[in-house]
């Protein structure tokens, strides 16, 4: 790309005053993403995180459709052409380092662990979706085996209705929820013989 000096002072001067994502230091990114990234919800996580650069129109720094301008350009000066840095590169750097730091602020200790060598966010939310869309059908298929062989079986109806919601909670954390029918039906079928008789009536009453 070759610039003279007077369309390279006009590029520098619409990148300042006109590029969307320049002054954005000042955004509380606690208050926005209010969960750290842990092994147990991702997909949670990645809304809260995806909505706060939307919000912001920085969500083409991880989607990858605001891509790296060139590092350097050609600029003619007094005939001669140069390279130099090319100050919308800089930008581009510069906001880029903040969503980075963005992400790193909202991961647990162990995430970070895992993806603190990469240089750009995408690369970083790449690694993330890669590990964790892995990590949730994994986890999915073991909640999934856990709610099927639910019993109350020596249990208090407290402590069995609990280890329902918790289950189901968990699937819904990572986008997989149970409807409202499925949970009743799981939670009838481990009642166990104690309350046979309630099922039997329950099986009983026709649908309206």
């Amino acid at each position: 790309v070759i610039f003279s000096k007077a369309s390279l002072f006009l590029v520098l001067f619409m990148a300042d005053t006109l590029s969307p994502y320049l002054f954005l230091s000042n955004v509380h990114i606690l208050s926005s993403v209010t969960l750290k990234l842990s092994d147990t919800n991702y997909l949670l996580w990645k809304t809260q995180f995806e909505s706060l650069l939307s919000s912001q129109k920085l969500i083409g720094f991880i989607n990858g459709t605001i891509a790296a301008p060139r590092s350097t350009h050609t600029v003619i000066n007094g005939g001669v052409p140069t390279i130099e840095p090319n100050p919308l590169f800089e930008a581009w750097f510069c906001t880029d380092q903040l969503v980075r730091s963005w992400l790193y602020g909202t991961l647990s200790e162990k995430v970070l662990g895992h993806v603190h060598s990469f240089s750009t966010s995408r690369e970083i939310c790449l690694s993330l979706a890669e590990n964790f869309n892995q990590s949730s059908l994994a986890c999915e298929f073991s909640l999934r085996r856990s709610l099927q062989s639910l019993t109350k079986k020596g249990k208090t109806l407290m402590v069995y209705c609990r280890e329902l919601k918790v289950i189901c909670d968990a699937l819904a954390s990572i986008g997989k929820p149970v409807d409202e029918s499925m949970k009743i039906f799981v939670f009838l079928n481990g009642l166990g013989r104690e309350y046979n008789q309630s099922l039997l009536g329950f099986k009983k009453i026709s649908p309206s």
